[in-house]
């Protein structure tokens, strides 16, 4: 079973899974098995998986700061901050 590629839900209710294009194959592939299988047994949305993929590729996360970002939320609460910037 490919944990990653979870059914999908598209637009015309069609379950279908995601193509290969849709996501960085080398995000995926930079980040160790530890971390494939936090975000495996954390996460059930594929778009939140493929977020937390992006940012430990990206941003070097260790297991131990994935663990805090996933039970911190972090996907549901990006950008959410309070701040005094105008909306444009």
């Amino acid at each position: 079973m490919n944990f990653l590629f979870v059914l999908k839900e598209n637009h015309s209710n069609q379950i279908r899974q995601p193509l290969a294009d849709e996501f960085d194959w080398s995000d995926f592939l930079s980040i160790g098995f530890s971390h494939h299988t936090e975000i495996i047994a954390k996460v059930k949305d594929l778009d939140a998986r493929l977020f937390y993929i992006h940012e430990c590729a990206t941003r070097y996360w260790s297991k131990y700061t994935l663990r805090d970002y996933l039970k911190a939320d972090l996907y549901h609460h990006q950008g959410a901050l309070p701040n005094n910037f105008a909306q444009t």
